[in-house]
């Protein structure tokens, strides 16, 4: 896991609650201005 995690920016792997607070957070009314985006909950593993 130590190898993994070391190629992560934040250096660590996410974990079901850090997915379940970004959903929470795109179904609330503060993310009224986020529409069409496709959202990477991976601690920067992925940048575009």
């Amino acid at each position: 896991m130590k190898t993994v995690e070391s190629t992560i920016p934040m250096k660590k792997e996410q974990t079901p609650e850090d997915v379940g607070k970004a959903v929470a957070f795109l179904a609330s009314d503060d993310a009224h201005n986020i529409t069409g985006q496709a959202n990477n909950v991976d601690g920067g593993r992925r940048m575009n």
